[in-house]
């Protein structure tokens, strides 16, 4: 599934501080890469396209 991020950084930059390996990152760093990726963005021009792939995997707990 594609989506189109027209000339709003601030949408993909709101999904990156969901990623786990955002998260993980030391507030400082995260700091950093929301900057340097907004930057990196606005120089393509301000918008972004983005195939983003997802899986969901679910699991239950069985009784011992």
């Amino acid at each position: 599934m594609s989506r189109i991020f027209g000339e709003v950084a601030a949408l993909y930059l709101g999904l990156l501080r969901t990623f786990s390996t955002y998260r993980q990152r030391s507030p400082a760093d995260q700091r950093l890469a929301v900057a340097n990726l907004g930057a990196a963005i606005d120089g393509w021009g301000g918008s972004l396209r983005l195939d983003l792939h997802t899986v969901l995997v679910l699991a239950r707990a069985t009784a011992w």
